[in-house]
């Protein structure tokens, strides 16, 4: 058995055991998988139509930009925080619920 067999049953049965709520992803998985998916995106914007479009379906919340500054601009959480004259907190809060909300839309 080749490696992208094994791959291909492993996320087969990943993909039927989320599908039966037998498990689900954390939180903490999603934002790392969605945030190395944006990085990688803002690099080649046309590699990954799935991102393009959900970006396209976030774009009028609040904190968007947060994310191109993030991940695009490649700003320190503080220089953003600075640059919204919010918290910290706030910024960590809102990019990670958009990273869900990203998630949730492509799935």
């Amino acid at each position: 058995m080749t490696d992208e067999n094994i791959k291909s049953v492993v996320k087969e049965t990943v993909n039927e055991l989320l599908g039966n709520s037998m498990i689900k992803y954390s939180e903490l998985i999603i934002y790392e998988q969605i945030g190395e998916r944006l990085r990688e995106y803002y690099k080649e914007p046309d590699k990954d139509p799935d991102i393009a479009k959900a970006l396209s379906q976030i774009k009028d919340h609040h904190y968007y930009n947060v994310l191109e500054m993030y991940y695009k601009d490649n700003r320190t959480l503080e220089s953003i925080a600075d640059k919204c004259y919010v918290d910290i907190s706030t910024i960590v809060r809102n990019k990670k619920a958009l990273c869900i909300k990203i998630f949730n839309l492509i799935n």
